[in-house]
């Protein structure tokens, strides 16, 4: 089975240490010694690599990046993944660069992290006319069986031509699962499932019923953190509790949560109650196995086919 994945990637990159004292130049600062770097993927990236962990699959990524250090990184963890990056939507703007998310976190006893800081490196630029091309062109001539969005609002899915690309991925024949941080934007639009978390739900409406009044994909899926998640249609809508594992770290669980629950619903063409109820609890179980890893983590070998 082929599987588009369609986004916004970054690379995230994580230090992480003990500290037993603090600075001496200024007290509120913590000292890592020894700290550990580790370099991995992150977004639609990562979303990509959870999917390929399912070997059944072929996986094609269609991310913007650039020939800086931190593309070349992209690119090469992407091949390591068996993910298969579009190599047209390198840009060569020098005015553009591969987004980063650089984590200083602090380790406790239990390996538990606590992110210290974050700093982040990106240039937010509309998608252009020659990434549109690419892509649309792309999902012309594959026949994907699901095409899985995410969407950070970096770029890929905004002005004119992210508009138009929005339009093309919902006119799709195959599964569409969009998880978007800007749900809003995906309202008008008839997708299969419509992602996001509690937070990001309110850009639609203040409540479950105004929400549904809006938003056109069949159903929307709502993650609520320690409370579960939650998978709403006009017809019916159903809650299932988070799991009890003790967090170690929460970075990727949204795209582990939404690459479980497609692992899940592939094969399926069209949407129903029980299949989906299934698939939400996969992808609970996928942000759980995530949960208890160090960073965006890898998917569990036991719940691929």
């Amino acid at each position: 089975m082929r599987v588009a994945v369609i986004g916004d990637s970054m690379l995230d990159i994580r230090r992480s240490g003990y500290s037993s004292r603090v600075s001496p130049e200024d007290p509120n600062c913590k000292v890592l010694t020894n700290a550990n770097r580790q370099v991995d993927l992150g977004g639609a990236a990562n979303l990509a690599k959870w999917l390929a962990g399912d070997k059944s699959l072929k996986v094609d990524l269609y991310t913007r990046y650039t020939q800086d250090e931190a593309g070349r990184d992209l690119v090469r963890l992407c091949k390591s993944a068996d993910i298969e990056i579009c190599p047209h939507l390198c840009c060569y703007d020098w005015g553009y660069c591969t987004t980063i998310k650089e984590r200083v976190c602090l380790l406790d006893a239990e390996n538990r992290l606590q992110q210290l800081v974050r700093c982040d490196q990106e240039i937010i630029k509309d998608l252009s006319s020659y990434d549109y091309y690419y892509t649309v062109k792309a999902l012309t001539l594959n026949a994907y069986e699901m095409i899985v969005v995410a969407d950070y609002d970096k770029g890929m899915f905004r002005g004119i031509h992210g508009e138009a690309l929005r339009q093309v991925i919902a006119d799709q024949k195959g599964i569409t699962i969009v998880n978007s941080k800007c749900p809003d934007r995906w309202a008008k639009y008839s997708l299969n499932f419509l992602v996001c978390n509690a937070q990001e739900a309110l850009q639609i409406g203040a409540d479950v019923a105004t929400i549904l009044g809006k938003v056109e994909s069949q159903c929307l899926i709502v993650t609520r953190s320690e409370r579960g998640a939650a998978v709403y249609n006009r017809n019916w809508d159903r809650e299932l509790p988070a799991g009890t594992a003790k967090a170690l770290d929460v970075t990727g669980c949204g795209d582990a949560f939404t690459a479980g629950f497609a692992v899940r619903y592939l094969g399926q063409d069209k949407v129903e109650y029980l299949r989906v109820v299934d698939a939400l609890q996969w992808g609970l179980d996928w942000a759980e196995h995530c949960l208890k890893q160090v960073g965006c983590g890898m998917p569990p070998k036991e719940g691929c086919k």
